[in-house]
């Protein structure tokens, strides 16, 4: 089974050379190219509580979600630690 920089290059080698050079982190204006080559690839989301894999098709829904809890807390000056994302990337293999 390819892990998924390998899958990445078969498709884009320019999108895994330029993920591989960030040590598989993954820009956000990047999911979009990774969805196209395989939507259920997993990705590896870390925010400041914790983290999660979720499909590539997901991430972004997850990640609205996130900041967007985030932005309702501060908001209505709630007294929590609301989270937030801090990177996506491929998970290790």
């Amino acid at each position: 089974m390819l892990r998924g920089l390998d899958t990445i290059a078969i498709k884009n080698t320019e999108l895994a050379a330029a993920i591989n050079s960030r040590g598989g982190c993954i820009l956000h204006t990047e999911l979009p190219a990774i969805v196209a080559i395989d939507r259920l690839m997993p990705l590896l989301v870390r925010c400041g509580a914790g983290r999660f894999t979720c499909p590539a098709q997901d991430a972004e829904h997850f990640i609205r979600i996130i900041n967007q809890h985030r932005k309702v807390a501060e908001a209505l000056k709630h007294d929590i630690d609301a989270d937030y994302v801090r990177d996506v990337s491929l998970p290790a293999a």
